[in-house]
């Protein structure tokens, strides 16, 4: 059995890594952590790329809008 967990984010690098540090401890390798970016402007992509260092279960997509209307 596998499990995803997904979180979406915009711009909340100051909170995304106390979400995380409470979460991946709990996690099995059968679970996997997916980080949804919606374009975020802030530090959250920084903020979750240090905790992917450490934890292979988790994987960091960040949407780019950018020029677009």
């Amino acid at each position: 059995m596998h499990l995803s967990i997904c979180i979406p984010t915009y711009n909340f690098g100051r909170f995304i890594g106390e979400t995380l540090d409470s979460l991946l401890p709990q996690v099995s390798d059968e679970v996997e952590v997916v980080v949804l970016d919606g374009g975020s402007t802030d530090d959250t992509g920084a903020v979750v790329a240090a905790r992917m260092q450490h934890h292979k279960q988790l994987t960091y997509y960040h949407q780019d809008f950018q020029g677009r209307n």
